[in-house]
């Protein structure tokens, strides 16, 4: 039984032409293309790709601290509810903190915003809040309610009339 013929790493790293039946003086032409070897893999680049005005489903606490910072004032597009819960337990762990206390005041709205449209209501419903204890409770139940594919209307490329991204999002071979 014979190997079939074609290029095979020859035991030194490179890759050689075996005839079928012994090892030529042909070797494969080096590449010239760098190989990339900093670059994020898998679950980590996926993550990486998410853009700022979409929201970061199953988010950790320094990823949605950090989104929360960024997205200082922006009230357009939408936040998970990981993002939005991860905020609000920085606020209350730093609300004793007066000067900061004053500066996340416009995030935190902003986030609440934002995690209402993830749930397809209005950003106005966060003036429920100015209704004394009930408004709360219902902003509360609103804050809670699940992700609706809906709320994609609210997402900043929807907005200004470019077509939104598919959701969920579809990988090949996968039906629609």
């Amino acid at each position: 039984m014979t190997t079939p013929a074609g290029w095979y790493d020859d035991g030194s790293g490179r890759r050689r032409w075996w005839d079928g039946g012994r090892w030529t003086e042909h070797f494969e032409a080096a590449s010239a293309t760098p190989v990339a070897t900093a670059q994020p893999v898998g679950y980590a680049y996926a993550r990486a790709q998410v853009p700022l005005d979409q929201p970061l489903y199953g988010a950790t606490f320094g990823e949605a601290i950090g989104r929360f910072w960024t997205k200082y004032a922006t009230f357009d597009g939408r936040a998970s509810a990981s993002e939005y819960w991860w905020a609000l337990l920085f606020v209350v762990l730093l609300c004793w903190v007066p000067l900061l206390n004053l500066a996340m005041i416009i995030p935190a709205i902003a986030v609440g915003v934002r995690r209402l449209h993830d749930a397809n209501h209005s950003g106005l419903n966060y003036l429920f809040v100015l209704i004394p204890l009930v408004g709360s409770i219902i902003l509360i139940v609103l804050l809670c309610g699940a992700t609706d594919p809906a709320g994609r209307r609210f997402d900043i490329q929807a907005r200004y009339g470019y077509p939104p991204p598919t959701y969920p999002p579809t990988s090949p071979g996968r039906p629609q």
